[in-house]
């Protein structure tokens, strides 16, 4: 599992960044609110991640630069201000109602549902469950890393004399926080003001919507990975866990072994013999093209020497030439 704090927000950008894509590729079936989608979560995550990593660099800044939650913790009593903003940023990130995250990424859910419903197969719900899974995934490392960076007892010397920085670098925090609570209220203009024009008029704007029992899911699963973690990590049973040894632990400290599969099977013994084949190959080929020319420039030399403007030598040449057209007739003949 990683503990570098900007090492999780940085991964987490990657799973945000695949839910934007995911509602353009919804834009055949949802229309071109796809893209308004798309982009107010675009802007709705710079806002909170900007919040999260401004938040862990004054951790970092405030302990030395340390970057592993396990060591950090208690930081709500020592760093309010900054845990607080934290908290706020944690909560957009999971989409929290009402938060920022909320209203730009459960429309994207809403619409991978109206994907499945347009054509119902077994094909058409792959979207909805991966965006649903990403969900409950982005919730527990969320809260993970919040409950060992702000709860319990600080478990290093650097965490226990931590203290929030200077007013005028909590002023940025306290600006991005109100935006990651409030951004919601502009979600309809927003998509209005992004929605493309045909003919100098707006194209129809609907939010995308869905049952009571769909749009319950997300807080369901929010609420399922909050007191997970709350009960692992808030409540610090994962001290006394060892599940190092564990195959789930080993596949996801490994990345699922995609690392391993591209560096040690397809680049080691794949793409690099690949690589020095073409390499050889081309390397040959090279040499026969200069090798080639230099041929063709030492030849040139050589008539270049019988255009030197004697006319002796031109008659030697022409005899010599029907010498060789006579001795070349005679055998043709005597054949």
């Amino acid at each position: 599992m990683v503990n570098d704090v900007k090492r999780i927000l940085a991964y987490s950008t990657i799973s945000q960044l695949g839910y934007m894509l995911a509602a353009i590729g919804l834009g055949p079936i949802i229309g071109s609110v796809a893209v308004s989608l798309g982009m107010f979560h675009l802007v709705s995550h710079a806002i909170f991640k900007a919040l999260l990593f401004m938040s862990a660099g004054a951790f970092l800044i405030a302990m030395m630069d340390l970057r592993d939650a396990k060591q950090m913790g208690g930081l709500w009593k020592r760093m309010p201000i900054t845990t607080t903003a934290f908290f706020i940023g944690a909560l957009a990130l999971v989409a929290f109602p009402g938060t920022s995250g909320y209203f730009s990424k459960d429309p994207i859910i809403y619409a991978s549902y109206n994907y499945f419903t347009s054509a119902p197969s077994f094909a058409h719900i792959w979207p909805f469950l991966f965006l649903m899974i990403g969900s409950l995934l982005t919730t527990l490392y969320t809260f993970r890393m919040f409950f060992l960076v702000a709860t319990g007892k600080p478990r290093s010397v650097l965490a226990e004399r931590a203290k929030d920085p200077p007013v005028l670098a909590t002023i940025p925090l306290m600006i991005l926080s109100l935006f990651a609570l409030i951004l919601g209220i502009w979600q309809v203009p927003f998509y209005k003001f992004v929605a493309p024009t045909l003919d100098g008029v707006a194209a129809a704007i609907r939010v995308p919507t869905a049952p009571v029992y769909i749009s319950t899911l997300p807080a369901i699963l929010l609420a399922i990975g909050f007191f997970v973690d709350l009960y692992i990590y808030g409540f610090e049973k994962w001290k006394t866990w060892d599940i190092s040894k564990t195959w789930y632990y080993k596949l996801v400290k490994n990345k699922f072994y995609i690392d391993v599969l591209y560096t040690r099977i397809i680049s080691e013994r794949v793409i690099l013999p690949l690589s020095a084949a073409f390499s050889g190959f081309e390397n040959k080929y090279n040499s026969a093209v200069n090798d080639l020319g230099s041929d063709t420039v030492t030849l040139g030399s050589y008539f270049r020497n019988l255009q030197n403007g004697v006319l002796e030598n031109y008659v030697a040449v022409l005899i010599l030439a029907a010498i060789v057209i006579f001795i070349i007739v005679e055998i043709v003949e005597l054949m």
